[in-house]
């Protein structure tokens, strides 16, 4: 798959493209049609929101994580909690190894979400 494709999917409102181009600009450690990403917080935060607008809890748990974390935003403990609760009423919760991590720092958490995504066989996007 192409970047452009990627996009163009997540603009078409296809949430696993919305939130991979968000884990995309987070991390700026993926290769999509030979194009390396940069990291790019804003983009991925736009990304996230809008997968989360979409019910998806993964990106509304993410997008907790940036609040509480001033990463790309400015910190808001109350944007934080509101993403965390609408993620745990989608009954999602991340995997332990995540919330361990982000104990540590943001670069520890997305070290265990990109171990996630690197397992993928079919992924169009190669993760660094």
């Amino acid at each position: 798959m192409e970047f452009a494709s990627l996009i163009e999917h997540a603009e078409h409102g296809i949430v696993g493209a919305q939130f991979s181009l968000a884990v995309l600009f987070a991390t700026g450690k993926g290769v999509v049609g030979g194009k390396a990403v940069q990291k790019d917080s804003e983009k991925a935060i736009y990304w996230y929101t809008k997968a989360a607008e979409q019910g998806f809890g993964a990106a509304q748990y993410n997008l907790g994580v940036h609040f509480e974390n001033g990463e790309g935003v400015h910190k808001n403990a109350r944007k934080a909690k509101h993403w965390y609760a609408k993620a745990a009423e989608q009954d999602w919760q991340p995997p332990q190894e995540w919330q361990l991590a982000q104990k540590k720092s943001l670069e520890d958490y997305y070290e265990q979400v990109l171990a996630v995504f690197r397992k993928e066989k079919n992924s169009p996007i190669i993760w660094q």
